[in-house]
């Protein structure tokens, strides 16, 4: 079940262990800060989650209890798992997807979607993926690059602002996000699909907070890690 939490006295839904967000903006606009939120209340306390991060963000690097695995590993354990993709690990990454959709019970959180966000593996996890428990985290810049899929099957949707209007239109396809307006930096819009209901979010908390927050449930699980 999708977590609920109050904001300006109403009851917003956050994504639950089944469910997908899309998280789109310009560089610099807050995406990887707020998929850092999402990371924070995600389940990785009950399941693997696996970050895909072929940028080396300095954020996810600050997760002091993730580990490291290479392309292609699927982890087994409960914990915070981060792979650094290059371009052309595409298909090989495009089978590590299948396989966590093949796996079940594992999360997904996918950076760059424009490097990456194409092939049968990520489309599998975002068409099935509810049915199979894979919670997915997509953060993109241009949705007209990426699988039509990540934004048509998302469950949640969070949208930082956006120039170029094909891209506008692909997202207003889907949600009722006002995407023409400018938004004040590092705010967003928050759209609940199922509900058809949008929110305005101002910035996530401090970084350094979430960070707190993710390592110290990390620390708090001190799980047996195993690659299978």
């Amino acid at each position: 079940m999708a977590k609920i939490i109050p904001i300006d006295g109403d009851k917003i839904r956050l994504p639950g262990p089944r469910d997908r967000i899309t998280i789109i903006g310009p560089t610099g606009s807050g995406k990887t800060h707020a998929a850092l939120w999402h990371l924070s209340n995600a389940s990785f306390d009950r399941r693997p989650f696996v970050v895909i991060d072929p940028k080396r963000e300095e954020l996810v690097s600050q997760i002091d209890g993730a580990e490291y695995i290479g392309v292609g590993d699927v982890p087994n354990y409960p914990g915070i798992y981060v792979v650094n993709p290059i371009p052309s690990d595409a298909p090989m990454l495009d089978k590590m997807l299948m396989d966590i959709w093949d796996h079940e019970n594992i999360g997904i959180w996918i950076d760059e979607g424009l490097m990456f966000g194409t092939g049968d593996g990520i489309d599998a996890c975002f068409t099935q993926g509810r049915s199979k428990q894979i919670p997915m985290i997509m953060l993109m810049q241009r949705p007209i690059w990426v699988s039509r899929f990540a934004v048509s099957e998302a469950t949640f949707i969070q949208y930082f602002g956006l120039e170029d209007k094909r891209d506008q239109q692909t997202v207003r396809g889907f949600t009722k996000i006002p995407v023409a307006e400018e938004l004040p930096r590092f705010c967003s819009y928050y759209y609940d699909v199922p509900r058809k209901r949008n929110y305005f979010f101002k910035p996530m908390p401090q970084a350094s907070m979430i960070l707190d927050r993710i390592n110290s449930r990390l620390d708090a699980m001190k799980p047996q890690r195993k690659i299978i």
